[in-house]
């Protein structure tokens, strides 16, 4: 029953983090973001909003083979490592609810947090290099 309630809210704060990004493309959420949870989301957010643009740009056939190229090459960089973004807010997410049962540990919960950090690190400037293609092809 908790597990159900967590997943139904952990769907609503994507669903509005995506809402929001799509309003305000322009702009950058993810320094916006006043925690890791919210900068992971951002991320995660703004990677998706992008690579459907890339995609929809590609399928309209109107881009050089050179631009199509690069908007490929950036995606499948980033795609992997943003996938692994996603599994670590998962984890933080599931460590978080666990602490709040109390079933999991503090020094747990530091564990997750340094590896969504890391990953979050990891995907930032891919997840910028995809958005300079998009914009580029644009």
């Amino acid at each position: 029953m908790i597990e159900q309630r967590f997943e139904s809210m952990r769907i609503m704060l994507m669903l509005f983090v995506v809402l929001a990004l799509q309003a305000c493309a322009n702009a950058n959420p993810i320094a916006q973001a006043n925690t890791l949870e919210l900068r992971a989301y951002a991320a995660s957010g703004t990677y998706n909003i992008f690579q459907a643009k890339g995609l929809e740009l590609i399928q309209t056939g109107n881009l050089p083979d050179n631009v199509s190229l690069r908007l490929i090459a950036a995606e499948e960089r980033a795609t992997p490592v943003v996938d692994s973004l996603d599994r670590a807010l998962e984890e933080f997410e599931s460590v978080r609810a666990e602490i709040a049962d109390g079933t999991s540990s503090q020094e747990k919960y530091v564990i997750v947090a340094q590896r969504l950090n890391s990953w979050l690190e990891r995907a930032l400037p891919l997840i910028a290099g995809l958005k300079s293609a998009v914009k580029g092809a644009e």
